[in-house]
């Protein structure tokens, strides 16, 4: 069975969020499998009629709930909430008569709405656990909420798994590492490649300096791609991280190693054709 999302939310309160948590979640899903009005329903299709047709398609509802879902008024200047044909109220009540799965998200700093403040149709959405997202752990927050989704539909993929607890910063057992960005060794690489072009200065041995500064150059680039192996990890591309950070320490240590064995050499050839210079001119 097809597993489909639903993304229910007040455009006048998490508008902008949403969006971006929408486009998130066609990272790790498909698009087809996830329902949102503003680029899902077809121009002249019935508003009321597509909502109801996704709701018979959905196994999980998730409800986007910002600072001003409580307080969004209608054109009479009366709460939405209250409204018994607010949309978002009737696809909130349609997902608990029908025993939906319901993951409420909480964005811009919202509190979970207590009991008391929800109309009797929807009191239910109270008891279910919630979820949130913050904008300055906006990346990690996706990871948590993408997890969730996954064991909500009970989806068995690994690359939708996150590798550690944002909680804890530990790994969890069983799941995908997280690779190592090898930073360190592209720094190394570049601060031993400063150290022969600073050592060189004084005897103007350019041969030497032009070593210490190609592997900076290399350096500059393993740090370069150390900073991709997040973004692709943060981004949920594992696979891609992976790769990157192979190729970081490949590429650093390659560096270094080469880069230390081509100044001794090019140091001993420049100290052999200094000595054989001399030797003629003694001759």
């Amino acid at each position: 069975m097809t597993n489909n999302i639903f993304v229910n939310y007040r455009r006048d309160d998490s508008g902008g969020i949403c969006i971006a948590i929408y486009k998130e979640l066609v990272k790790h899903f498909k698009q087809e499998n996830i329902f949102k009005d503003f680029n899902t329903i077809k121009p002249g299709s019935d508003f009321v009629v597509s909502i109801n047709n996704a709701l018979n398609k959905c196994n999980l509802l998730l409800v986007v709930i910002g600072r001003q879902w409580l307080t969004v008024k209608n054109e009479q200047g009366k709460s939405r909430i209250d409204d018994p044909y607010d949309f978002v109220r009737i696809e909130i009540a349609t997902a608990l008569k029908r025993n939906i799965n319901i993951l409420p998200v909480l964005v811009d700093g919202m509190r979970m709405p207590s009991e008391n403040e929800l109309p009797d149709d929807i009191k239910g959405l109270v008891r279910r656990q919630s979820l949130v997202i913050h904008n300055e752990s906006f990346d990690q927050d996706i990871f948590a909420l993408v997890n969730s989704i996954n064991d909500i539909l009970g989806i068995k993929n690994q690359q939708a798994k996150m590798a550690y607890n944002i909680s804890t910063g530990k790994v969890n057992p069983g799941e995908i590492v997280k690779p190592e960005s090898h930073m360190a060794l592209s720094i190394v690489c570049i601060v031993i490649g400063l150290i022969i072009v600073a050592t060189n200065q004084e005897e103007n041995d350019t041969a030497v300096m032009a070593v210490g500064l190609l592997m900076c150059i290399v350096g500059a680039y393993a740090l370069y791609k150390a900073n991709i192996v997040k973004k692709t990890w943060l981004s949920g591309d594992f696979e891609n991280a992976r790769k990157h950070s192979k190729a970081v320490k490949l590429i650093s240590i390659i560096g270094i190693i080469g880069g230390i064995v081509l100044a001794i050499v090019v140091t001993i050839f420049t100290g052999l054709s200094q000595v054989a210079t001399m030797l003629e001119q003694q001759n």
